[in-house]
């Protein structure tokens, strides 16, 4: 959110009230953010999905243990 230009105060506004809906609820956080229009006019779903998605978090997994580790 915020690298669309939205300040973090903002995002992080933006935010919390899906995941204090998710932790009251005992709901799926990801389905609070796809029901929340503030997100939605900044985020399209498939950046919100991309953002859930364990893939995009591990692309560059060979490249962080090879820093850390010295693995090739």
């Amino acid at each position: 959110i915020v690298k669309k230009g939205v300040s973090r105060e903002e995002a992080y506004r933006l935010v919390q009230t899906p995941a204090l809906l998710a932790k009251e609820k005992g709901s799926d956080f990801k389905e609070q953010i796809l029901k929340e229009n503030g997100i939605l006019t900044i985020l399209s779903k498939m950046e919100i999905e991309e953002c859930f998605s364990i893939k995009s978090h591990l692309k560059n997994i060979d490249l962080i243990f090879e820093r850390v580790f010295g693995l090739k």
